[in-house]
């Protein structure tokens, strides 16, 4: 049986890197988070008591083009766990990315669509139940051909 591990609107995301971040805005009464190619985005959340170790989970991101109609939309995530003696003033260490996954663009701008990312193997960078773990979601340059900005409306971490 699915459930939901995490999930956040765009209120619940946090910039990434102040030179990579994607950028907070409004469209219509949603706050989105605007990704050029290369833009970023962290999300910290604590992995439920319930999740077993090397589990698979889904991403799914629920967004939509600022103006394109055409062109495909790449994105790719990675996770990195802070916790023991980790020292917050250093790095995250994130595990492999997970395989980017391209989508078509709506046909109309601001219509919303879901791209869904699998998070396996190295992906899941060893996450257990309890860990504090930062998502890093990126929209990918491979196979990225949409123009303008993708707006992330939400995310949901699902074990499928």
């Amino acid at each position: 049986m699915a459930f939901t591990l995490f999930d956040a609107n765009s209120f619940g995301i946090l910039p990434g890197a102040l030179n990579n971040s994607a950028a907070p805005n409004f469209r219509g009464a949603l706050y989105v988070w605007e990704f050029t190619t290369t833009r970023q985005i962290y999300l910290e959340f604590v992995v439920p008591r319930g999740y077993v170790t090397g589990t698979t989970l889904n991403l799914v991101i629920r967004w939509a083009a600022g103006t394109a109609t055409s062109g495909n939309c790449s994105w790719d995530c990675r996770l990195a766990i802070v916790g023991g003696s980790f020292d917050i003033d250093n790095a995250l260490s994130f595990g492999t990315a997970s395989s980017v996954v391209s989508t078509a663009a709506p046909g109309t701008a601001g219509q919303t669509t879901t791209t869904t990312l699998v998070l396996s193997g190295s992906a899941l960078n060893s996450i257990a139940a309890g860990d504090t773990v930062v998502l890093r979601v990126d929209r990918a340059s491979s196979g990225d051909t949409m123009p303008g900005v993708a707006q992330i409306i939400s995310v949901e971490l699902v074990e499928p």
